[in-house]
């Protein structure tokens, strides 16, 4: 994790596909914060977003090679729901799953039947063509605690952030 700068940032943004459709966007008074350098975001639209100013507002059309990659056909899985480790009937469409094996992946029920379970841990926008709008709201050091954690807090909590009901 390279966390150079030890900034968080803070956009408003809206992400739609080739098609046009809105697949992810803040509302304009809860904006998203991510830390610099976690990797949290494609590389390109961190570097997009350093080489602006507050305030600035932005249009990045990202290809899949520069978003979030194509589909992995080994992120596809079926798997026997014994061999599931969490609460059996918590497991449906959508739900995210442990498979157990700490692979470090995020696998998501994609359906059910009877004993099986299918999972992909594919991003859900893989493959796709994505343009971003992005509105630059605030640049900031990182906490300590943020930094620990390796995410960024909200800006309500940043800011009562290790105070007297500190919640770190």
């Amino acid at each position: 994790m390279l966390l150079q700068n030890r900034i968080v940032v803070t956009i408003h943004f809206t992400i739609k596909d080739e098609h046009g459709q809105v697949l992810e966007s803040t509302d304009n008074d809860k904006p998203f914060s991510y830390l610099e350098g976690t990797g949290y975001l494609p590389q390109v639209i961190e570097t997009a977003v350093n080489a602006r100013k507050i305030g600035e507002e932005f249009l990045l059309s990202l290809s899949p090679e520069e978003a979030y990659g194509y589909p992995d056909n080994k992120l596809v899985k079926e798997v026997s729901l014994k061999d599931i480790v969490s609460n059996n009937s918590l497991v449906q469409a959508g739900a995210y799953i442990d498979l157990g094996d700490n692979d470090g992946y995020d696998w998501v029920v994609c359906k059910k039947e009877d004993d099986k379970v299918f999972v992909n841990a594919n991003h859900p926008w893989a493959g796709k063509r994505i343009t971003i709008q992005i509105k630059i709201i605030n640049r900031r050091p990182a906490l300590n605690a943020e930094i620990n954690k390796g995410i960024a807090f909200s800006e309500d909590m940043a800011t009562n952030a290790c105070g007297p009901n500190c919640c770190c």
